[in-house]
């Protein structure tokens, strides 16, 4: 998504946005679009879109999977968290596709899953998305101030103050997409929350990545319409539709930090091994806790993972989920406990957010969260693994099997 809120960073990036705003003045001036100046207030506002605009091109022009494409909606509501002004983008929009700098798709009608990267153009829905992407033209007038698609982070950085640390969905209703997004009073937990979301952000956005702009995270939870709620179901990291965070696990290996190779650092079968920690049942490090004699592998992990989203064991006869039962006995017990996956989310999110915080605040060193898993350059893989361990063990009682893959 082209979330508007990029800032120029760099001297050339000052300077490129000047000269587009001159570019694009003296292309309305020659269409009869304009024939007065542009009033204090109103060149910094056209400014201010240039700039964020400028940002989002380049940061999706990396994205090789949308085809450089990002997108946005139109809807003037939305511009408030924003460095733009709809005004000032819808003539963007429209003028610099004239001027063959930018590639603009009309919108169309679509709903977004989850949190807003899929849109299904066949279902009704309100709003009316337009994908956008930087023209050859424009990405050589970038080239010719220093800016590439590659160095965007060294130009522009994401204002930090117009970011959401948090989201609050309401429960998901039978037959809804996703659920709506609701307002949450301010109380000493969710500034507290916020507070590490935007510590862990700011430590993001000085270092440098293969990918482009620094990523800028939040924490989504669920259910928040339930009564005395307590920002206990959910709570995991995401980021914009083009972040990492929304790549296939081989997009993820080519990742650099400051220039340097990274790892991912992965819990084995979290949820799970949070339940025998929660329920107080030991078990061997290192154990594949999916591998159950004469059953699939992956049909045991479909298993486990139905039982545990659903709360329950269900009530039908299953080989497989009679096995599965026959090795984890505390399944059973889920409902009695008012455990489910958005409660254990909860925690492994909360043991993420701690060991984020942990690796920055002691070790000074840059992770990247990946749900359950961590990004850390090569060098940081020992004490990563250290701290994440340390972290899941104060929240469980039990030490997790992790894995490296670079």
């Amino acid at each position: 998504m082209a979330s508007l809120v990029m800032l120029p960073f760099s001297e050339d990036a000052h300077s490129v946005v000047e000269a587009i705003l001159r570019q694009t003045i003296s292309f309305q001036r020659k269409q009869g679009r304009r024939e007065r100046g542009l009033t204090a207030s109103s060149a910094r506002s056209l400014k201010a879109t240039i700039a964020a605009l400028l940002g989002d091109l380049l940061d999706a022009a990396l994205n090789t999977e949308a085809n450089g494409y990002c997108w946005r909606e139109s809807d003037k509501g939305k511009f408030k968290n924003t460095l733009a002004t709809s005004r000032h983008y819808e003539t963007l929009k429209e003028e610099w596709h004239l001027m063959g700098l930018m590639d603009v798709v009309p919108g169309f009608r679509g709903s977004s899953d989850w949190d807003g990267v899929k849109y299904y153009p066949d279902m009704p829905h309100k709003r009316w998305a337009t994908r956008l992407r930087a023209t050859p033209l424009l990405l050589n007038v970038l080239a010719e101030h220093g800016i590439t698609p590659q160095t965007v982070t060294l130009h522009f950085r994401q204002d930090l103050k117009k970011s959401k640390p948090l989201t609050l969905r309401a429960t998901k209703l039978k037959g809804q997409a996703k659920a709506r997004v609701i307002q949450y009073p301010k109380t000493a937990v969710s500034e507290a929350l916020e507070a590490d979301v935007t510590e862990i952000n700011a430590f993001l956005s000085e270092w440098e990545y293969s990918f482009g702009a620094p990523p800028v995270l939040y924490r989504l939870f669920n259910n928040g319409d339930t009564a005395d709620y307590q920002w206990d179901m959910g709570g995991r990291f995401y980021g914009s539709a083009s972040t990492y965070l929304n790549w296939k696990s081989e997009g993820r290996k080519g990742i650099q930090i400051g220039g340097e190779a990274t790892a991912e650092i992965d819990i084995q079968a979290c949820q799970l091994t949070l339940l025998h920690g929660l329920f107080g049942v030991g078990y061997e490090v290192g154990t594949d806790l999916y591998q159950i004699e004469g059953t699939d592998r992956d049909d045991v992990k479909q298993t486990i993972n139905v039982i545990v989203g659903n709360g329950r064991v269900s009530s039908r006869s299953d080989p497989v989920q009679d096995k599965v039962l026959d090795r984890y006995p505390f399944l059973y017990d889920l409902e009695d406990r008012g455990l489910n996956s958005l409660r254990l989310q909860a925690i492994d999110s909360t043991i993420m957010n701690q060991t984020l915080l942990t690796l920055k605040r002691e070790y000074n060193i840059p992770a990247l969260p990946v749900h359950d898993c961590l990004i850390v350059r090569i060098r940081d893989i020992d004490s990563a693994q250290e701290v994440f361990g340390d972290v899941f063990y104060e929240h469980s009682d039990v030490r997790p099997t992790m894995t490296v893959e670079r």
